[in-house]
């Protein structure tokens, strides 16, 4: 399969084209980036085409392409490839709000492209245990706890200057973050949420992007809780995090040594298995089946409906913090 990369100085850009080139059903015949000279650095390590300009990339007519870019810079993009018909998994959150991403969704929807997203922890083994065990026993409180990423500084070490001004990344690790683990809660607890509170503060590094974020989300018949932020000092991939989660039957606790507790709700009985709680250890296997389940003619691993059902509740939450931690009930918006 000829592959595309779009965006190659995107932080998690390598995360995703260095497992694809080791991949022997794969031929990654082309790249591209704004910054040029980045470009030309890949392209030559992957012994591809490089471009500045993404549409000469889509001119190669790649099979399937991965794009990422600037958050504001995405519905352009994604909009290029969906007029050219062109599958792709394009970097979580796909623009800056849920009113961009949904139109993106619905003109995919229209064309009948295969179109996904990069929410990497649905093929981790944790994900999949905790999926199967709710399958039947819905999750109805989650707690999701998930700080550190060395502090936002970081993104100004990688070239990725803009993911600290809101007006291009759209915020800080409410939008970066949280959006993976409001995308856990709505599958575990086979819920809709209908209420969101949030509050956020930029205090550590003073910074327009919030550093911390804190969020409650509301379903009919389960709460969560959401806490993300840059504000442990640590190397990149080093977090203070902790996932709990209550069903009927059992207590689930992740912990961040990569231990899983499953407690029995009937007498406190307590099971472990050792795993990867983490996503970035996934991203080989998420790039993987991203490229099995387009040749196998499969939906993606995440499709442009659930980013958008998430974004929908991270606009929720930007706007409960705008107005002090007011709780904003969210309406039917398609």
């Amino acid at each position: 399969m000829r592959v595309g990369f779009i965006g190659v100085s995107h932080w998690h850009a390598p995360l995703y084209y260095k497992p694809a080139a080791r991949l022997t059903n794969v031929r990654i015949v082309a790249v591209s980036d704004p910054n040029l000279s980045v470009a030309e650095t890949v392209g030559q390590e992957l012994e591809a085409r490089a471009f500045a300009d993404y549409q000469e990339l889509i001119e190669v007519r790649p099979d399937f392409i991965f794009a990422f870019g600037r958050h504001c810079d995405m519905p352009e993009i994604a909009s290029a490839l969906i007029d050219e018909g062109i599958p792709f998994v394009i970097e979580k959150p796909d623009g800056l709000n849920f009113q961009q991403v949904s139109a993106i969704r619905d003109r995919a929807r229209a064309k009948g492209l295969h179109a996904g997203t990069g929410f990497n922890f649905r093929v981790s083994d944790l994900f999949k245990k905790i999926q199967a065990m709710t399958e039947e026993d819905p999750v109805t409180h989650a707690s999701f706890r998930y700080i550190g990423v060395g502090g936002p500084y970081r993104y100004r070490e990688v070239g990725n200057t803009w993911m600290l001004d809101p007006k291009l990344s759209g915020g800080g690790c409410t939008i970066n973050l949280s959006v993976h683990f409001v995308d856990m809660f709505r599958i575990f607890s086979h819920s809709t949420p209908r209420e969101v509170t949030s509050l956020m503060g930029h205090f550590t590094w003073n910074l327009p992007i919030e550093d911390y974020s804190s969020m409650i989300l509301r379903s009919p018949n389960s709460v969560c809780t959401i806490e993300t932020g840059y504000t442990y000092p640590a190397p990149y991939n080093i977090f203070d995090a902790r996932f709990s989660l209550r069903t009927s039957r059992h207590y689930i606790v992740a912990r961040n040594d990569d231990i899983v507790e499953i407690h029995r709700g009937c007498d406190g009985h307590m099971d472990q298995f050792s795993t990867k709680v983490f996503n970035a250890p996934w991203y080989p296997v998420f790039v993987s089946e991203s490229i099995d389940r387009f040749a196998k003619g499969q939906p993606p691993v995440a499709d442009l409906d659930d980013l958008a059902e998430v974004m929908k509740v991270i606009d929720a939450a930007y706007a409960s913090n705008r107005a002090g931690g007011r709780t904003v009930i969210l309406g039917d918006q398609k």
